[in-house]
């Protein structure tokens, strides 16, 4: 206390805090201006602005412990306010200058919850990613899936000749329908440099440049309705990381096809057979020994179906196996740009670019791949040989 009042509740009693009247008194009384305050629930003073008289105030007046003053308020149920040296009940001390038109934050905790729910809500309103979506194919003939991936369009070392003349086939090529699963683009932008420190840029044309030629050759498979759905792949979600634009999004979109983001299942009917399609960029337990490793633990551990395909290793694999009993299908798909630096440097070898095929039964559950794409779609051509006529 700075300055010791002349009056003040139990000065003349010897022993005041217990008598609880006297207590009372106390609990409400202003230093300053040495007067009681009516309103015991005020913490300052609405005269002068100063903190009321706190326990310690009064045990120092009194000339006992503060403890004390405090044991005697819970013998005769006394609510004294615990005051500090700022408010608690919004309540503030007067400055020098009194303000009238002081702005304070006039919002509550469920206000602004509500605003964020509403945000979320218009958010969940305009993504198009999904992770699960059903489709029908009416139809008689077997159809082929080709699973085509890893396109790098930008890059140096792009198979470009060989790319055209896939998408070519598919366009020649009825009852055919393309799965991109990921890495459109090359993508060397900010975001790759962050991650990859030690990146060599064998970029061709800029960032822009590649998603403009990405449009244009997809451009005739959109207008064939030939794509079957969109997979995210991670040189495609530098973009993404960089500046919030999600390329594979926008072109899934523009296409009308499903976007499944990271990955996912699609059940497809083809006529009256119903199949089930695992796709995903990459999975972890990646084996450079067994190509299909990752396919499989992806069947067990993260969706099941029918047919598991994967990109992102470069070389294409198909393989044929059984997990609880039921026979599988595993694709990784070949990357059309043939090496890099990256590659070189750990080791490598060049590939063969090329999209597996699978083909699909109408009329009864049945399944077959093809790693070579011009087999794939021969085949498939043999099969609907006479229909095609």
């Amino acid at each position: 206390m700075e300055k010791r009042p002349k009056n003040f509740p139990g000065k003349d009693e010897k022993y005041p805090w217990r008598n609880k009247e006297t207590l009372e008194k106390m609990s409400r009384f202003c230093l300053k201006c040495e007067d009681l305050v009516d309103d015991p629930t005020l913490e300052f003073c609405p005269k002068c602005g100063e903190l009321l008289c706190t326990q310690k105030d009064a045990a120092i007046l009194w000339k006992t412990r503060q403890q004390t003053v405090s044991q005697w308020c819970r013998i005769h149920n006394v609510e004294w306010v615990r005051r500090q040296k700022q408010a608690r009940t919004g309540q503030r001390p007067r400055l020098g200058i009194d303000w009238k038109n002081l702005r304070t934050r006039n919002v509550t905790t469920e206000e602004i919850l509500e605003v964020i729910k509403s945000l979320q809500d218009l958010r969940e309103k305009l993504t198009i990613e999904q992770e699960e979506v059903s489709g029908h194919i009416e139809t008689d003939c077997p159809i082929g899936i080709v699973c085509m991936g890893d396109l790098h369009i930008g890059h140096m070392h792009t198979d470009y000749e060989k790319l055209y003349k896939h998408i070519k086939l598919v366009l020649d090529t009825p009852n055919s329908y393309v799965l991109l699963v990921g890495d459109l683009i090359e993508n060397n932008n900010l975001a790759a440099t962050v991650q990859h420190q030690d990146l060599h840029t064998e970029d061709l044309i800029p960032t822009s440049m590649q998603k403009r030629l990405t449009e244009m050759l997809l451009h005739p498979l959109v207008l064939k309705r030939k794509i079957a759905a969109i997979v995210l792949g991670c040189h495609d979600e530098r973009s993404k990381r960089s500046d919030d634009f999600d390329f594979c999004d926008y072109c899934a979109e523009v296409a009308n096809v499903p976007y499944l983001g990271y990955g996912g299942k699609i059940n497809l009917r083809v006529g009256q057979t119903d199949y089930s399609l695992v796709v995903r960029h990459k999975f972890p337990m990646q084996s450079r020994y067994n190509a299909t490793h990752a396919n499989k633990q992806m069947l067990r551990f993260y969706l099941d179906g029918d047919i598991s395909i994967t990109a992102h290793m470069h070389e294409a694999a198909v393989e044929e196996c059984y997990i609880r009993g039921e026979p599988k299908l595993n694709i990784r798909v070949a990357a059309y740009k043939t090496s890099d630096s990256f590659g070189r440097a750990k080791g490598f070898n060049p590939v063969k670019p090329t999209s597996p095929v699978v083909i699909l039964w109408p009329d009864r559950k049945r399944f077959i791949g093809f790693r070579e794409t011009e087999a794939g779609l021969d085949y498939l051509k043999y099969l609907n040989r006479d229909r095609n006529k």
